[in-house]
């Protein structure tokens, strides 16, 4: 079997991600979207979307995991990242992605705090 089968769609990366946090006995969160009314008033619009959030309880604390899925990555997609990332403040920030400039982006992010 082709891993890359496993993440032929982002539903499906992301599915299998929150699958290896829960073996891991996280708590998860999947797919919190901040919304706000647009200014016609006809409906509302997505101001950002969570992919993962990510917990584990110890006895005397909460460590919290941000964690991004994308196929076809792109350094844009890494920057939104990083300012979603700052707004959450989470112990851990992981993007999960599949990328042409994969390793241009890993090197980038590790300067940023963002583990690829």
């Amino acid at each position: 079997m082709d891993i890359n089968s496993l993440f032929d769609t982002g539903h499906k990366m992301e599915l299998f991600t929150n699958a290896c946090f829960q073996t891991l006995e996280y708590y998860i969160d999947t797919n919190l979207k901040v919304t706000e009314e647009k200014v016609s008033n006809s409906g509302k619009v997505d101001v950002l979307e969570i992919d993962i959030y990510a917990k584990v309880f110890d006895k005397a604390s909460v460590n919290t995991t941000l964690i991004e899925c994308k196929r076809g990555c792109t350094f844009n997609d890494l920057f939104l990242f990083v300012g979603v990332s700052n707004l959450i403040n989470a112990n851990n920030n992981i993007m999960v992605a599949l990328s042409k400039q994969l390793e241009d982006i890993k090197s980038q992010a590790n300067k940023l705090g963002v583990y690829v």
